[in-house]
């Protein structure tokens, strides 16, 4: 620390984002109190993201890093691996960011105690909306935590977010320590990835701190991953996150926190049955054999909606009436 700022290293991916990279980066650079470092990965851009990138190459705390086209999870680790703070915090290439983000956070930290997690709220805005740095955030409550408080571990705090209704797993929504990524915690190369890595990073956290505060502003635009077409990779995105929560819940023992991690595994359930009707697309028999045997149900419409063959359908109806019967 240093005079009461914490040593946030804030990590940008950055994929043919001309449009919006320069607010995105001045709104990092326009803080009540500075980064400790400004890391911007470079993905791959085909468009003129480099060539905005490069004014600020000059700037004493930002670090620009070109690499191939890998997605957003691989360009977050190349940052991670380039991060000296304390802290990191993960930022989107089109957002913005308020003025006072490092300077509330860094409050946080010293009268937390150097907690090992920060989960902030968000408020959005949409693309065309004019004098984009000064206009007021959409009246959007989706991205807001609607509860505030310190846990004492990170699937302390995942519980009050599951039971205020109002838990995001998006990486720009908290601040980590560096140290949580050193043993093997790391973002995948799938779409989905935050919703992969946020059930291992609340079974690795100690304490963790939740507020309310809307320090993030998430553009809403076509064309984003967040608002993309769905496809087979976002479905297999979110069956890569069922096996990864289903991996945290077989290695935890305390009875709350399996708890816990089952409310997040029958979510992401849902989420891997609603991206198969936004996509148009049917469930795979072995992935929905899966997700029955481990979740104990599947929504009963979309199990109908299965390319099973019908003896197979009717030998999961009877499963899943008899799992229930059992509870």
């Amino acid at each position: 620390m240093n005079s009461g700022t914490a040593r946030i290293s804030v990590v940008v991916p950055a994929y043919n984002v001309e449009r919006y990279v320069e607010s995105a980066l001045e709104s990092l650079l326009n803080q009540t109190q500075p980064f400790h470092e400004i890391i911007v990965i470079n993905d791959g851009s085909t468009d003129r993201t480099l060539e905005k990138l490069s004014r600020y190459a000059g700037e004493p705390r930002v670090t620009i890093k070109s690499t191939a086209n890998q997605g957003l999870g691989p360009a977050r680790q190349e940052g991670i691996g380039l991060a000296t703070g304390d802290y990191i915090y993960f930022f989107d290439s089109d957002d913005l960011l308020q003025p006072d983000f490092v300077e509330r956070i860094s409050e946080r930290i010293l009268t937390e105690e150097n907690p090992d997690l920060i989960f902030i709220s968000s408020s959005v805005f949409h693309d065309d909306e004019l004098n984009l740095l000064n206009a007021d955030a959409a009246a959007d409550d989706q991205y807001r935590r609607m509860v505030t408080g310190s846990f004492a571990s990170g699937l302390d705090a995942c519980k009050a977010m599951l039971d205020s209704g109002k838990l995001s797993p998006s990486a720009c929504l908290y601040v980590s320590k560096r140290s949580l990524w050193r043993d093997g915690l790391k973002f995948p190369s799938i779409i989905h990835e935050d919703d992969y890595v946020i059930p291992r990073l609340f079974a690795a956290a100690g304490k963790s701190v939740v507020t309310d505060m809307c320090l993030y502003r998430r553009r809403i635009r076509n064309g984003s991953i967040m608002n993309g077409r769905g496809s087979r990779k976002h479905v297999d995105g979110y069956f890569q996150a069922f096996r990864s929560t289903w991996w945290v819940l077989r290695k935890t023992r305390d009875p709350e926190h399996k708890a816990t991690l089952k409310r997040l595994l029958a979510g992401v359930v849902w989420l891997y049955f609603y991206e198969c009707r936004r996509s148009e697309l049917s469930p795979r028999p072995m992935e929905v054999l899966e997700m029955l045997c481990v979740n104990g149900s599947v929504p009963a419409r979309d199990l109908a909606r299965a390319s099973l063959p019908s003896n197979l359908r009717t030998t999961l109806r009877t499963f899943r009436a008899l799992v229930q019967g059992g509870q």
